[in-house]
């Protein structure tokens, strides 16, 4: 299970020890032929059970705040690798254990029939387990070492108790502005037009056209090109551009809504006064608004949000987010999916940046290694501009080749390239990321059966009965919730469509 995450790793531990307290009750217990010492009492043996399974759960829930916390600190993470290491070790032997009682009941059932009796025989009778040699003492030396090791949650500044998940985290925002160079832009002009279209027959009332797309793959770029389009700037009374980014804030968006308007600095902080001042200046007026990398999901605040502009005449709203579930709240019409860059225009990107100082004349050394760095991107926008970027200044073709040979993605140059992707997952509810996490034991552009996924994440005890939902459907939740996520591809959904389906079906 290494590499799973100390979440997933106590979730794992935590389903084992549920599937085996309730055989404990019916269980006495026999030492091993190595060892002459004496048998463990049963209600001993479930007693040092309960003790490790409450202090798992108090481990799984100071491991999941820290892995919210996206915690840097180098001491707390010397601290939580010790957790991962003890809780790695009580699995050993809680599986060791588990196969003792399954193995016991088994032989308890065997000896049943081969005695004719079978239908005298009550198996929830006590059966016999065989205890391997220092099984107890281990188990009690867990529970020990975690105790020792949880004295040092207050100076480390983590829960003590089994308290709520804490609420997402907020990153410091990104800030986009509507402006745009077209001459750097390779690629979307059909996509651009598609916009513009929809979004001028578009009625009266509110009308909004999601962009949807995985990070880095050009939705803002999209949506520059439509609002510095004359056919949009020329068919509104006022346009705006908003940068949402992490925080859906009403106060926010509000004054910045007004900035984009009047073009003077807004300071208003009460609510009724700055949506009394939105409503004189949007009444009876066409507006165009781009509101850009959108992550709420809470269709109360898109209301809010919508509230003041409801005197307007006409508004119509381009929206860009990478989540499907946030453009169902605000979508008026079908959203356009952004699709990958073509493999020639990723070419024609890589070229205008990773070619600026190369001398004409040697520059059919560099097209081979250049072609298959673009390869690497596998036709994501950012990733080819930052790979680019970092060849401007390399004028020497053995930097090139060195680049290529690398491992790119373990770099801090990678670093930057998977930062949409990195920012998607940190914003991940804990029990996504374990599964998510899950999909890491498969190479690189494996195409994934999420009929199989979803089965692994059962089996690891990562998925939850929820309500009358049973475990299969929230296991198909999960993927969904994956999907729109942009963390799978729509092909590799399709594979299992059947799968995403009621289970009775």
């Amino acid at each position: 299970m290494a590499g799973l995450g100390a979440y997933a790793l106590m979730s794992s531990l935590l389903n084992l020890l549920s599937n085996l307290l309730p055989e404990v009750k019916n269980t006495f217990f026999a030492p091993s032929s190595s060892s002459s010492a004496q048998a463990p009492d049963a209600r001993a043996v479930e007693d040092d059970l309960r003790r490790l399974e409450r202090m798992l759960t108090r481990i799984k829930a100071t491991l999941s705040d820290a892995e919210e916390r996206n915690i840097q600190d180098q001491s707390i993470r010397l601290w939580l690798q010790e957790i991962r290491d003890l809780g790695r070790e009580a699995e050993y032997i809680l599986e060791e254990y588990m196969y003792e009682v399954y193995r016991a009941q088994v032989e308890a059932r065997n000896a049943s029939k081969l005695s004719f009796i079978e239908e005298t025989i009550d198996m929830s009778d006590a059966y016999s387990v065989l205890i391997p040699h220092g099984m107890v003492d281990r188990i009690r030396g867990i529970t020990s070492r975690f105790e020792e090791i949880t004295k040092d949650r207050e100076a480390l500044h983590l829960p003590e108790e089994d308290a709520p998940l804490r609420k997402m985290i907020r990153y410091p925002p990104t800030f986009t502005s509507s402006s745009v160079v077209e001459q750097n832009i390779f690629g979307r002009e059909e996509e651009k037009e598609n916009a513009i279209n929809a979004l001028l027959l578009g009625g009266d009332g509110i009308s909004v056209l999601p962009i949807v797309g995985k990070g880095g793959i050009g939705k803002t770029t999209v949506a520059q090109l439509v609002y510095n389009d004359k056919k949009m700037q020329g068919c509104f009374d006022l346009v705006g551009w908003i940068c949402v980014s992490n925080d859906f804030n009403i106060i926010r968006i509000g004054q910045n809504m007004m900035e984009s308007f009047t073009e003077e600095a807004c300071k208003l902080e009460n609510p009724s006064v700055l949506v009394q001042k939105i409503k004189n200046i949007v009444k009876g007026k066409k507006i165009f608004l781009v509101l850009d990398d959108v992550w709420n999901e809470d269709p109360s605040l898109w209301e809010s949000f919508c509230d003041p502009l409801m005197l307007a005449t006409k508004v119509t709203i381009l929206v860009t987010t990478r989540n499907i579930s946030v453009a169902r709240i605000m979508q008026t019409m079908s959203p356009l999916n952004l699709g990958y860059l073509s493999d020639d225009k990723c070419w024609l990107l890589f070229t205008h940046y990773a070619f600026q100082r190369i001398d004409p004349s040697n520059r059919a050394s560099f097209v081979e290694i250049g072609k298959k760095l673009v390869e690497k991107c596998n036709g994501l926008p950012l990733a080819v501009k930052l790979i680019a970027s970092l060849l401007i200044h390399e004028e020497e073709l053995q930097s090139w080749i060195e680049v290529l040979q690398n491992d790119l993605w373990e770099s801090d140059a990678g670093d930057k390239v998977l930062a949409p992707l990195q920012l998607s997952y940190e914003r991940l509810p804990t029990y996504l990321k374990q599964c998510l996490l899950l999909c890491s034991m498969f190479p690189k552009g494996h195409m994934y059966s999420m009929k199989l996924m979803s089965r692994l994440w059962i089996a690891n005890g990562y998925i939850v009965a929820k309500g009358r939902k049973q475990i299969e459907e929230v296991a198909a939740d999960y993927t969904k919730m994956l999907y729109e996520r942009s963390f799978f591809d729509e092909y590799n959904i399709k594979m299992d469509i059947d799968y995403l389906l009621p289970v009775d079906t």
